[in-house]
């Protein structure tokens, strides 16, 4: 009882503990990475990365829909039905593996046809042979899937996420030795599929022993099998127009250039990428606990005082970010990757401005496809996906990665900004009036305070050094909250912010 009762709360901070390893490093192995591949052979290990993740989307969908009914069925409390679920949810992942790799071998094909006359023959055979072992490491994956959707439905996020802090951890260490010898984009991926096979074997592990979880077919179950694939077919074409809308700037720029730009837009990728893991790291976490609220009868008031509360705590740290990165990002570029890579900086502002509003209201996501209502998201995002692969086409042309990376923000204010939040109003009950009132009233009360960093450093600042530039960065984390703290938090955040230090309360 213990375990769980402080389970949520810890979750979420070693989930925001997996956002700053992850921004370690990256920090870290991404300079060691160009140092050591090179421009060309990074720009291939991005691309390759960018083209399997349309793959990768299906195990996503599918683990999504499993996660729904599993929690359906622990708030039921009904073991039965638990087993069944994983034991259904077992047959579709043995079915999915069988198309993995009929899409994997289709997929090298693509590869070699698409970027033929692009890249040069050592790429496209590099570029084959790793999406091979991706596909490989998919297959791995989808075998724990029911593993995964037990452990996050009990809500053990702290060995969840405390796996994937040292895996994480170790990926760069293990690959960067390796590449001083052998100097491959391949060689990354194959220390990729290592570490991935011992978190499989841990969680299998874990989910036996220490959860007990048993994956027995009861009964059979056609209409189970059934709602878990129309669920899963729904988030299945949003997690795709997902991939579209995120990755095919890089898979166009490829085509049109080399890469060299890919590279450089990469760098961009990483910057804003960190700011998505940041705003939609604890969404999960809030599954089971959106759920249970759902089946309650006064269930859509506390889940939209959750969706309004998440979204100012989110506020709070992505602004720094943020306000952060326009306000260091050019200086932190520089010692990071080097000059080379400055352009980098305008890529990623553009994109992370209007991004902030779907980062606010990440939890929005979870609440539809608690209430079922993920469909029209899938298809608003699939939309929006052929929208920004037709201006980034067009603008790359003129503008190269500009004109990528403005497609991908109009789009987002679009979608996430206009269209989502309508949705949001109308069919889904949430108050998106009094949630934009909290928003902007926090942006008043914090834009005086990055306003004013901005001009004092731009008159302190000095390129030459590295550590004056970290004591700079570290004195304004430190001040900016304790100016969130006392200026721009309400009570119920302040004394949330205690209970969560001494972890002696629920949320």
């Amino acid at each position: 009882m213990l375990y769980r009762r402080h389970s949520l709360k810890i979750g979420v901070i070693i989930s925001y503990l997996w956002v700053a390893v992850r921004v370690i490093v990256n920090l870290i192995s991404i300079p060691f990475y160009i140092k050591l591949l090179g421009k060309g052979e990074y720009g291939l290990y991005q691309i390759v990365g960018s083209f399997f993740s349309y793959i990768n989307a299906f195990e996503v969908s599918i683990s999504a829909g499993v996660m729904r009914f599993y929690c359906k069925a622990l708030a039921r409390k009904n073991i039965v039905e638990q087993e069944n679920v994983l034991a259904i949810s077992r047959k579709i992942y043995r079915f999915f593996s069988l198309l993995i790799i009929g899409c994997g071998i289709f997929c090298a094909y693509l590869f070699r046809v698409f970027y033929r006359g692009s890249f040069s023959d050592s790429e496209i055979n590099e570029g084959s042979k790793m999406l091979l072992l991706l596909f490989f490491n998919l297959i791995i994956s989808v075998y724990n899937g029911v593993y995964i959707a037990a452990i996050n439905g009990n809500e053990h996020f702290i060995f969840q996420k405390g796996l994937a802090c040292i895996t994480l951890s170790l990926q760069p260490i293990i690959a960067i030795l390796l590449l001083k010898r052998y100097p491959y984009a391949i060689t990354i991926i194959i220390v990729t599929i290592f570490l991935n096979l011992l978190a499989v074997l841990s969680r299998y592990v874990y989910s036996k022993r220490i959860l007990k979880i048993k994956v027995k077919m009861h009964y059979k179950d056609i209409q189970m099998t059934k709602r878990i694939l129309i669920f899963s077919a729904s988030i299945l074409l949003a997690s795709i127009a997902d991939e579209i809308f995120w990755r095919a700037d890089q898979i166009i720029l490829g085509k049109l250039y080399n890469t060299v730009m890919v590279a450089v837009y990469a760098v961009g990728v990483q910057i804003y990428s960190v700011y998505i893991n940041v705003g939609s790291t604890i969404s999960y976490i809030f599954y089971p606990r959106v759920s249970k609220y759902y089946a309650q009868k006064d269930g859509i008031k506390k889940i939209n005082s959750l969706f309004i509360k998440t979204g100012r705590f989110s506020f709070f740290l992505c602004y720094m970010i943020l306000s952060g990165f326009m306000i260091f990002g050019q200086e932190f570029l520089f010692y990071w990757v080097g000059d080379d890579f400055k352009m980098a900086y305008v890529y990623a502002v553009i994109i992370m401005i209007p991004l902030t509003v779907d980062l606010l209201q990440n939890l929005g996501l979870t609440i539809l496809q608690v209430m079922n209502k993920y469909a029209f998201r899938a298809r608003m995002y699939f939309v929006s996906a052929v929208v920004n692969v037709f201006l980034t086409t067009v603008l790359s042309i003129y503008f190269a990665g500009i004109g990528a990376a403005i497609s991908t923000g109009i789009t987002i204010v679009l979608s996430s900004g206009i269209v989502l939040n309508v949705y949001y109003a109308k069919n889904v009950g949430l108050n998106i009036k009094e949630f934009w009132m909290n928003i902007i009233s926090v942006l008043f009360k914090s834009l005086p305070f990055s306003v004013g960093v901005y001009f004092i450093n731009s008159v302190i600042k000095n390129e030459q050094h590295i550590l004056w530039f970290f004591v700079r960065l570290l004195i304004y984390v430190v001040l900016y909250y304790i100016y969130i703290y006392y200026f721009c938090m309400n009570k119920y955040e302040k004394n949330y912010i205690a209970r969560t230090i001494f972890l002696n309360k629920r949320i």
